[in-house]
């Protein structure tokens, strides 16, 4: 992956920030839910800490896992295989046909135009997940966005959306 496809979130920026700038010697992270692939960068900043003095610690509730997504091309105990290509499918017909031109930045990995818009959500992530509180922009964008007449099961409450303008 070339660096300039892995870009940082907005908690991975503050948190970095923290290190730098205040004289905490303990920081605290302390996700209800975090995914594998965000548990993964954020294991940089324990060398980060260390190399400033500073202790960092990630409590999390539950952790997902690759498994759990539909883009990951790998064999999953959670999907099985006929599931996932359907859903993968659907996620992709429908995406082409309300979201594809409407300007979401998803930040898609597997290309080398960071502002590629996916039919599996921020950051590729493909996952099939509602939460209590709000849907992450991780999740399908056909369980939760309303964009292009699309009426979704769970509208998501955008806060930090970001648009292109075409």
């Amino acid at each position: 992956m070339k660096k300039s496809t892995f870009r940082s979130d907005t908690n991975y920026k503050i948190i970095k920030e923290i290190i730098k700038h205040y004289g905490f010697k303990n920081i605290f992270f302390c996700p209800y839910i975090i995914n594998t692939k965000a548990k993964e960068k954020f294991n940089y900043l324990y060398k980060f800490a260390e190399e400033n003095g500073r202790r960092f610690e990630m409590l999390y509730g539950i952790e997902i896992e690759k498994d759990y997504s539909i883009s990951e091309e790998i064999d999953s105990d959670f999907w099985m295989p006929d599931e996932k290509e359907a859903l993968k499918a659907m996620s992709i017909k429908y995406f082409e046909k309300y979201f594809a031109g409407n300007g979401y930045l998803y930040m898609d990995f597997t290309t080398e135009n960071p502002q590629r818009s996916t039919p599996f959500g921020f950051k590729n992530g493909g996952l099939a997940i509602v939460l209590y509180s709000n849907c992450p922009n991780n999740s399908l964008p056909i369980i939760w966005s309303n964009d292009g007449g699309w009426v979704p099961l769970f509208l998501r409450h955008e806060r930090y959306i970001k648009r292109i303008k075409k």
